[in-house]
């Protein structure tokens, strides 16, 4: 009995000895198998790692290449909002400026216009001066040809026109002078005494007579020019010294052949030329006198 069961223990025995065997073979093989699975995921972690490190640099790299561009924006931005504060406070110094530059144009504009009303006023004034010594030739003029009229009434005589501003009066040779003569005759001296009553009335102006002839030299005298001017200063002695005219305002002027009215080729072109002109204008030193008045009282 005590031998079998010593048999049985030893066969217990060598069966867990050789089952215990057989379990650490397959723990190691296990054990080896857990370590390589181990090894290969930290290998892998290990991996991962790397990669996500290299991940972290790069983001950290970014993040301080975004850290230093927003660094250089903000900067950047802080710039330009300086400037347009600058530019604002230029506006606004601009829009002030301009504010004042404006009362000052207004003001001024205000004393151009002044000085243009004045300078139209004083243009203005001149023009009725000048409107006014218009006024007085048609007058004359008006005066005298109704006055002359009563002796000649057709008016084969003489003439009565406004030319240049000035009140012209021919007076033909038929009626002044007997052919090549100095003397005026007595029809001659009748129509000098109404230009006389008519120009007496207007003693501010300046009076010329001027004689004039064809292209027919006269017998007796040295030119056509000197026997005009005799003709002329004959009319100027009898308005002046017949009919009481003041001579400081009379001149004389011969003109001979050289102002013809018509060609000289006919009889009628002959005698047409053949006359005395009256000529009647405003004394320009009075004019401009009060010009200058006018001028004086800017």
């Amino acid at each position: 009995m005590n031998k079998d069961l010593t048999q049985l223990a030893f066969l217990f025995c060598s069966f867990l000895l050789l089952t215990s065997c057989i379990s650490k073979k397959k723990y190691r093989a296990e054990i080896s198998n857990l370590e390589k699975d181990y090894n290969g995921q930290i290998n892998q972690l290990d991996k991962e790692l790397r990669i996500s490190n290299r991940a972290i640099d790069t983001l950290t790299l970014q993040l301080a290449e975004k850290k230093g561009a927003n660094r250089a924006l903000l900067m950047t931005q802080d710039k330009l909002q300086d400037r347009i504060d600058e530019i604002q406070e230029e506006v606004k110094n601009l829009q002030n400026l301009a504010s004042a530059g404006e009362k000052s144009s207004n003001q001024l504009v205000r004393e151009k216009e002044a000085k243009i009303a004045a300078k139209q006023a004083q243009i203005n004034e001149i023009l009725k001066i000048i409107h006014e010594r218009e006024n007085s030739m048609k007058r004359i003029s008006t005066d005298l040809a109704n006055s002359m009229i009563s002796l000649d009434s057709l008016r084969k005589h003489h003439e009565v026109e406004i030319i240049d501003g000035k009140v012209v009066v021919t007076l033909y040779e038929r009626i002044m002078f007997h052919p090549k003569d100095l003397r005026v005759r007595t029809g001659g001296i009748q129509m000098l005494e109404l230009v006389a009553e008519a120009l007496e009335k207007y003693p501010q102006f300046q009076i010329s007579v001027e004689g004039h002839t064809d292209n027919r030299s006269v017998r007796g005298y040295k030119s056509n020019w000197n026997f005009s001017a005799q003709r002329a200063a004959a009319v100027v002695k009898v308005l002046t010294g017949e009919y009481g005219l003041s001579p400081n305002k009379f001149s004389a002027v011969g003109k001979g052949e050289y102002a013809p009215n018509s060609s000289n080729e006919m009889d009628e072109g002959r005698a047409a030329n053949r006359r005395i002109e009256i000529i009647v204008s405003p004394r320009i030193d009075m004019i401009l006198s009060q010009i200058k008045r006018t001028l004086s009282t800017e």
